[in-house]
């Protein structure tokens, strides 16, 4: 049912406390037993845990909320609350977040961030000039996903950084 067999860990970071134990009762029920311990749900704000995690990583995946779109509680640790200006949310929440997973990637390794444009926020486009100026990774480009099926689905982009320093 799963790949867990190649998975050699997995971890994961929401600010949201309300939804840990739906994680937990995930892993319990749709994971091997044996394996449940590889599987970490962190409960915090990812702009001041990444940096405290002692491990690094093939893959970095992310798809952060869209500035104030997605606001999935009124908690004082979402990121629109603690940056409620959409400049100080980009430079403080979402590059911060980026820049220390990048530190926490492998060389060789993936950045992958599925985030899109939203309102008059031309975030995509800015967002590969910010990293881009990093010398630790390069753009490799951007993968679509979506369902060309469904008249209202948008297609979601996934910007992709290789890692090579």
């Amino acid at each position: 049912m799963t790949h867990d067999k190649h998975i050699k860990g997995y971890y994961g970071i929401d600010p949201n406390k309300k939804l840990h134990t739906g994680y937990k009762n995930m892993i319990r029920s749709y994971l091997p037993k044996h394996s449940h311990s590889k599987y970490v749900m962190i409960e915090g704000c990812a702009e001041d845990v990444i940096s405290e995690l002692d491990q690094q990583f093939n893959l970095v995946c992310t798809s952060p909320p869209y500035f104030d779109l997605e606001v999935y509680s009124d908690d004082p640790t979402q990121s629109i609350k603690r940056y409620p200006k959409f400049e100080d949310w980009y430079k403080h929440f979402l590059l911060r977040c980026i820049e220390l997973s990048i530190s926490k990637v492998v060389y060789g390794g993936v950045l992958a961030i599925n985030i899109n444009d939203y309102k008059e926020y031309k975030i995509v486009d800015r967002l590969i000039a910010d990293i881009s100026m990093n010398q630790r990774v390069q753009f490799k480009g951007i993968i679509y996903f979506g369902n060309p099926v469904c008249k209202t689905q948008i297609y979601q982009p996934i910007l992709i950084w290789e890692k090579v320093v």
